[in-house]
């Protein structure tokens, strides 16, 4: 198949115009099945990046797919649109083994009849049971009118189609742009991957840590649990109990306010130069816990991290305690000595959870709902749930 065949294909996105060149010159700028498509030349398996979830076996060179991602990014400029990378598991659907489901969700699940509201499927299958999260679908259609999105996961790729289906039914939405294990590097996500310019593109992932390049596109959102796990006694019940996370203020609602701000931040940009996601993100975040002084108490290396966050979102760290300057004691346990003198000096005592919290729903939560206690979970796991 070459490249004019390709560019018949219905997705806009899709589309890579050939730039043919000799023999002696040729750079090899799109391999198709090993094979140069200007030349001819076999140059192996493993030359450039791997593009094969938008044609089998294509790969670009590393100058050809930023001379694509350029001419796509002026592309949808023309028509107000930035490029949206979206997580599957646990950011838009949430989805377990059928095997693995407990009594209580086995009953829900044989008495709704394996779907409900169109958002809660049984695939026999595959042995899986699927639970789109609240406000999956009114978000992609939202979002739609002013991104160019993927869906991008460590899952297989006929697990990421199938799920694709579900929340596109017709292909309105992704077209071809679904990237999964088999498409991307092991073991982490990257940009590398996506045909936009950096500075225009925002990925929503509920874990931080399989981004280690592209962590300042970031927005994380909350982690969405719908069936229990046994590993997890903190997840939420909500198949279980029959209830559901939030339609108005879960997650995707949260994200949605964000991903608009940014957008429309962007294109009221007079100057193309400073069309920035990530200095808009970052300008956004910083006035959330803006006015605050944290102190931490029982302070450790996870202190670093939560720090970190805090510094992000506006806020001042402390590892002194300072009556004239300290808001908030951070504490990962109840020390008597820090909370004496909290309660003195009328600080707010808070959890690590507060802090997490208010990065994933970009705003100051009330600090009454995060109070010290024993923390009985790892910390970072915290940060990535955001609640």
């Amino acid at each position: 198949m070459t490249i004019a065949t390709y560019n018949s294909k219905p997705s806009a996105s899709s589309s890579l115009p050939h730039t043919p060149s000799g023999d002696d010159t040729c750079t090899h700028p799109r391999v198709i099945g090993e094979y140069c498509d200007g030349c001819g030349q076999h140059v192996g398996p493993d030359y450039g990046l791997d593009f094969g979830y938008l044609l089998k076996g294509l790969r670009l060179s590393p100058d050809e797919a930023a001379r694509l991602s350029e001419m796509e990014t002026r592309r949808l400029s023309k028509h107000k649109k930035l490029v949206l990378v979206l997580d599957i598991d646990h950011t838009l659907v949430h989805s377990v083994a059928s095997k693995y489901l407990n009594p209580e969700e086995k009953a829900f699940l044989l008495e709704n009849g394996g779907s409900l509201n169109d958002c809660l499927f049984t695939q026999q299958s595959m042995g899986l049971s699927v639970k789109l999260r609240p406000f999956a679908r009114t978000f992609l259609k939202e979002v739609s009118a002013m991104f160019e999105m993927y869906l991008y996961t460590r899952g297989e790729r006929r697990y990421s189609l199938h799920v694709a289906k579900l929340l596109d039914p017709e292909a309105t939405y992704f077209r071809d742009r679904v990237i999964s294990r088999e498409d991307g590097p092991a073991g982490f996500k990257t940009l590398d991957m996506v045909l936009g310019h950096r500075n225009s593109v925002l990925i929503v992932d509920d874990t931080e840590s399989v981004w280690p390049k592209d962590k300042e596109n970031l927005i994380l959102i909350e982690r969405y649990d719908y069936f229990a796990k046994k590993s997890s006694p903190t997840s939420h019940r909500y198949c279980e109990n029959g209830t559901d996370e939030s339609e108005l203020d879960g997650g995707l609602a949260k994200v949605l306010r964000v991903v608009k701000a940014v957008h429309e931040m962007y294109f009221e940009s007079i100057t193309v130069s400073r069309r920035n996601v990530i200095f808009m993100l970052g300008l956004l975040r910083s006035s959330i816990l803006e006015g605050c002084t944290l102190y931490y108490g029982n302070a450790d290396h996870k202190v670093n991290r939560v720090c970190l966050m805090a510094k992000e979102m506006g806020a001042k760290c402390s590892m002194e305690r300072n009556s004239s300057t300290v808001t908030h004691l951070v504490s990962f346990e109840d020390d008597a000595e820090d909370i004496t003198w909290a309660l003195q000096e009328k600080k707010f005592l808070v959890n690590p959870r507060w802090i997490a919290a208010a990065y994933c729903s970009w705003k100051r939560q009330p600090e009454e709902d995060f109070p010290i206690e024993k923390t009985l979970y790892n910390l970072f796991d915290g940060i990535e749930k955001c609640h």
